[in-house]
């Protein structure tokens, strides 16, 4: 899982089942946070994303992926040949 801020003072805050996840401070050019959850089949969680605005033109993204799926077989391929 993953979040994104537009800059100007905005913040955030992301919750699975009532636990606030922590939020590293951010900085321009930084990675955007992003948080692993172990879970087991069939298991749900309630994700929960809020955004507090101080400027217009609210950015805010929410991402949230099967880790195994985030890279491609061909990249697993590729990287596993030695150089």
């Amino acid at each position: 899982m993953a979040a994104f801020q537009s800059w100007g003072g905005d913040q955030y805050t992301v919750t699975v089942d009532g636990k606030q996840l922590t939020n590293p401070a951010s900085r321009r050019g930084q990675v955007p946070p992003f948080w692993t959850l172990d879970l087991n089949a069939g298991q749900t969680v309630k994700v929960v994303a809020e955004c507090v605005t101080r400027t217009p033109g609210v950015h805010f993204g929410l991402g949230i992926a099967y880790e195994p799926e985030l890279i491609s077989a061909e990249a697993r391929e590729f990287a596993s040949i030695p150089t």
